[in-house]
């Protein structure tokens, strides 16, 4: 038997409902704004907590209108068939959400050994919040990827193949 339960998603109209508060206060203490007292935005923020409240990215992204999230992606050209083919789906996918924000920085290196080191650094210097990667050359990448996760808060998805000396959680 499949059972399906549907949660309906917490929003700020739901949170000024359950506060008696209007929705703009809530946006201001959601985001820290100025304009509403400390014990009302503490209780607010209890009652967002409470009812498991969480930030909705695309929301976000159409309020400030600019690219929310930048993920940068660094496959070999090399292996045309099978490596033309990922990149079709991964531009086809973010086709399908350019409208939210979402920016693709595409840096292709000739192959699996070339030049990967430095088109991922070039990526994480341009700001990316996610990457997308197909380590080659596992010993020369490994301490990137740790950095990049660990110290930059960068996620990094590896395809095709992982960088096994890496300290990433591969969850």
């Amino acid at each position: 038997m499949l059972i399906i339960v549907l949660m309906k998603v917490v929003g700020v109209r739901e949170i000024a409902v359950a506060a008696g508060v209007s929705i703009g206060t809530v946006d201001r203490a959601l985001n820290g704004r100025k304009g509403i007292g400390e014990k009302t935005c503490r209780r607010v923020l209890r009652i967002a907590a409470k009812l498991g409240y969480s930030p909705n990215p695309v929301a976000q992204a159409l309020s400030v209108g600019r690219a929310n999230l930048r993920i940068g992606v660094c496959i070999p050209q090399a292996i045309e068939y099978f490596f033309d083919y990922l990149w079709t789906g991964i531009r086809e996918e973010a086709h399908r959400f350019r409208h939210v924000g979402q920016e693709i920085l595409y840096r292709p290196v000739e192959s699996l050994r070339s030049a990967q080191a430095q088109n991922i650094s070039s990526l994480l210097g341009s700001g990316i919040q996610a990457l997308i990667v197909t380590p080659g050359d596992p010993a020369s990448l490994a301490s990137i990827i740790d950095s990049a996760e660990k110290e930059r808060n960068v996620r990094v998805i590896c395809v095709v193949t992982d960088d096994s000396l890496s300290r990433r959680p591969l969850t």
